[in-house]
């Protein structure tokens, strides 16, 4: 939690400026006695990351500093390793300054008449931007996250401070991703209460990468377009019973038992269904979410 400097006493001041007259430069930062007193590295690092920051407070949290501050008038928090690293950056964001495929993607969604209660950017070393989506119904709290092209990410209901804390993505699955893509940039990386997931980007083509939690592959989960479909596929949806909702994403599922292609739709009461086919035409199952 952000911590108050607060005033003290003039015979405490007085005392406190004394002792820390021969102190080195480092102990006062922006003019100001910090409540907590990063390193010379990790002062040094924020300076030439931020050079124009403004209103400078710092803590510690999960055995990182992190800074809280004004960057072009904007509230910023900088989380920064103790040996100076830069680890990640949020801050608050509008539908109007970001892509417009993310506020799409939205009011798209199942979500789409919840409250939105603020908008975050993340920016992480080794990964890519992303969006957070904050809304409320009935006292009920869900983030979104979305890739900077406005790809939905996940739905989280962790309502933890600590949420946006550094992640750093195992080497067997770098290895795995390496493998199984030409150049995978890599969005976003967490664990669940069923598997390990990657979400990255190659290209064009935003994919889901699942894995057990001993770091094996599952399957992969591929976005496309209505024209990527087989037209016998997309008319087997459409002589459903589900062909008259609306169509949100569609994916291609590739695991061991082979391809699949993956309809996410909402009803008329705006719940959401994802209906799996299979390549040769099977209806394989549709499950609530």
């Amino acid at each position: 939690m952000r911590q108050t400097i607060k005033r003290p006493k003039l015979g405490v001041l007085v005392m406190t400026l004394c002792c820390l007259t021969n102190c080195a430069r480092e102990e006062f930062y922006n003019n100001q006695i910090l409540p907590v007193l990063p390193s010379q590295e990790v002062l040094y690092a924020f300076s030439v990351k931020y050079p124009n920051a403004d209103a400078i407070l710092w803590d510690e949290e999960n055995g990182f500093y992190v800074a809280h501050f004004t960057w072009m008038s904007v509230p910023v928090n900088a989380w920064f390793s103790k040996e100076g690293e830069w680890i990640l950056s949020e801050n608050e964001h509008s539908f109007m300054q970001i892509h417009p495929n993310v506020p799409k993607a939205f009011y798209r969604s199942s979500y789409s008449e919840w409250d939105i209660e603020q908008i975050k950017m993340l920016e992480r070393k080794g990964m890519d931007t992303i969006y957070v989506v904050s809304v409320t119904q009935s006292n009920r709290l869900t983030h979104l996250y979305y890739s900077k092209y406005g790809d939905f990410i996940k739905a989280s209901s962790n309502v933890n401070n600590t949420m946006y804390a550094p992640a750093s993505l195992p080497y067997e699955i770098r290895r795995t991703l390496s493998r199984l893509f030409d150049s995978p940039q890599i969005i976003d990386f967490w664990e669940d209460d069923l598997a390990v997931n990657a979400a990255i980007r190659e290209g064009n083509n935003y994919c889901l990468v699942v894995f057990t939690f001993s770091y094996e592959w599952l399957c992969t989960f591929r976005n496309i377009g209505q024209a990527d479909l087989k037209p016998s596929i997309w008319e087997k949806f459409q002589s459903s019973e589900y062909g008259v909702y609306t169509v949100t994403q569609l994916r291609t599922l590739q695991n061991e038992s082979g391809l699949s292609y993956v309809f996410y739709f909402l009803d008329e009461d705006k719940r959401s269904y994802i209906l799996f086919i299979k390549e040769n035409g099977n209806f394989d199952c549709v499950v609530s979410y």
